[in-house]
């Protein structure tokens, strides 16, 4: 089964988004969700995020944080911060929440995910500008790059392919390609 994570790097387009529709599973994470409230699934992981959007969604709803899900009624997944990508009943962290849904999405039975907006590119941006106040971090995206180079053998020995078709991605061990060929 396929499926595609929509996540919200500056990359992201509009253009992109549509092309999905209709085509496959869609998981969008973050803010991602406002170019696609028409997505299968929601994902994010931080608290202050759902504080600050409580998103009008009508697909699954999915956290790793406890109180949130109590808050806003989400499906809890719990997780393991110890491991670098799960193939039982918890998801690896490996610090964001695009990672995070890949990971969910493995564990729903998902083998083949196109991967959208995952530019993990130092800047501090995504396609919707900056968070604002408590949320706008600063990550270390080198580091989320070098957590999914860590994962990626065992993604590999799980049977998942990843195909990365974010034009502008930091991310080099996925095979590339446009959404436009895969879909």
């Amino acid at each position: 089964m396929d499926a595609v994570v929509i996540a919200s790097g500056p990359s992201l387009t509009v253009e992109q988004v549509n092309h999905c529709k209709g085509k496959v599973f869609t998981a969008v994470v973050n803010n991602s969700y406002k170019l696609a409230p028409w997505a299968d699934l929601l994902y994010a992981c931080d608290e202050e995020w759902w504080d600050h959007h409580k998103p009008d969604f009508k697909g699954l709803k999915y956290t790793i944080n406890e109180s949130a899900a109590k808050k806003y009624n989400l499906n809890l997944i719990k997780h393991n911060n110890k491991v670098r990508f799960s193939t039982q009943d918890v998801i690896a962290t490996n610090g964001n929440s695009g990672f995070q849904a890949i990971n969910l999405l493995y564990l729903f039975g998902y083998r083949k995910i196109y991967l959208l907006g995952f530019d993990y590119k130092n800047t501090g941006q995504h396609w919707h500008g900056r968070h604002p106040g408590i949320m706008d971090k600063f990550p270390n995206m080198n580091q989320w790059v070098q957590y999914i180079n860590n994962a990626k053998p065992l993604m590999d020995a799980a049977g998942l392919n990843v195909v990365n078709c974010s034009p502008d991605s930091a991310i080099e061990c996925f095979e590339k390609k446009s959404i436009f060929q895969c879909l």
